[in-house]
């Protein structure tokens, strides 16, 4: 290939052929230094000067992961740093600290799973759910019904956000929802009965689907398509899973 080099910046300089051998002949010829330049700003305006744009294939992927990674994991909190409820401003007490306050007593438990009675019953949850009363809804006597009513929708919240599941309807009794415990292992069943049964095209097990089948797999139904795609990215780097194309996974 030949380039063109310049000796001096700017119109009038002197060019040079570098090609094979490295032969330098010099080149005096205005209208070539000229035309040289117009490509490069032609080349500036229609390239460089342009943002990036991803393609339509590669941007919906990136979005559901801008999205997925945007998502509050309480429970990865937990696992870094430990969540104290106790030392918090009253502004800060509110149901929101109360739910990682849940999450931080099951850690501290060593459990992954409990029974709603258990948790209601634990002094140090009810006097966290009285300090949620006072500071945040004005309820400075709480009765026995005020307290349980945290307790429901904190629990509750959690469920919806993927990170308790509903172990035992009957019994009220929820499981932690973790990656190598429940979650993980669902989703490789998923994807192995697809393959091993071939109800699917030849390929891999298209994302849509995976997550179709988990909608109506108790207990998972209620777990978000953002939990199920952080779990998915844990068991490809655990190398469980792989990708074969955009968005098609198969088990090894």
């Amino acid at each position: 290939m030949i380039h063109l080099i310049s000796c001096y910046p700017g119109i009038g300089s002197q060019f040079f052929f570098v090609g094979f051998g490295h032969r330098k002949d010099a080149i005096d010829d205005l209208n070539t230094e000229m035309l040289h330049w117009l490509e490069i700003l032609s080349l500036k305006r229609a390239v460089y000067d342009k943002p990036f744009v991803l393609p339509p294939a590669m941007q919906e992927k990136a979005t559901e992961l801008e999205q997925s990674l945007s998502v509050t994991d309480l429970a990865d909190d937990v696992g870094k740093a430990r969540f104290d409820f106790d030392a918090l401003d009253p502004s800060e007490t509110n149901e929101a600290a109360f739910k990682q306050a849940i999450m931080q007593h099951v850690e501290d438990s060593g459990m992954t799973e409990f029974l709603y009675t258990a948790m209601r019953s634990s002094p140090e949850m009810e006097n966290r759910a009285k300090k949620v009363l006072l500071y945040q809804r004005n309820v400075a006597t709480p009765n026995r019904q005020h307290i349980s009513s945290v307790f429901q929708h904190g629990i509750g919240s959690l469920v919806k956000e993927g990170l308790l599941i509903v172990k035992d309807v009957e019994r009220d009794m929820y499981e932690v929802v973790r990656d190598e415990l429940n979650l993980g292992p669902v989703l490789m069943r998923i994807i192995r009965e697809a393959t091993d049964n071939r109800i699917l095209k030849p390929g891999g097990v298209q994302l849509d689907y995976i997550l179709d089948m988990l909608s109506i797999t108790e207990p998972f139904h209620k777990i978000p398509r953002q939990v199920a795609m952080k779990t998915l990215r844990w068991l490809e780097s655990n190398s469980d899973i792989y990708q074969i194309g955009l968005r098609e996974y198969k088990c090894l």
